[in-house]
């Protein structure tokens, strides 16, 4: 199984099917994609959390098995 915890790599115009991970062959180009997601993740997905909704909670953990579920009956 392949690892891409350090980030992985393909030439999708080469490899379209992603089966050749070029990582190693091409680190500054690695290293300026994960810059360049990293910001793009700081930028995009700021999240203001509101208080803790306790009836929520209780309804993840019963009602849907685990799962986060839809919130929309929720008061």
């Amino acid at each position: 199984m392949l690892n891409c915890s350090q980030g992985c790599l393909y030439h999708l115009g080469n490899d379209p099917t992603e089966h050749t991970d070029i990582a190693a062959s091409e680190p500054d180009v690695l290293a300026e994609l994960l810059v360049a997601l990293k910001e793009y993740q700081l930028n995009t997905f700021k999240r203001v959390l509101g208080p803790p909704i306790p009836k929520a909670c209780e309804t993840y953990i019963h009602k849907y098995g685990g799962y986060y579920g839809p919130f929309i009956d929720i008061d």
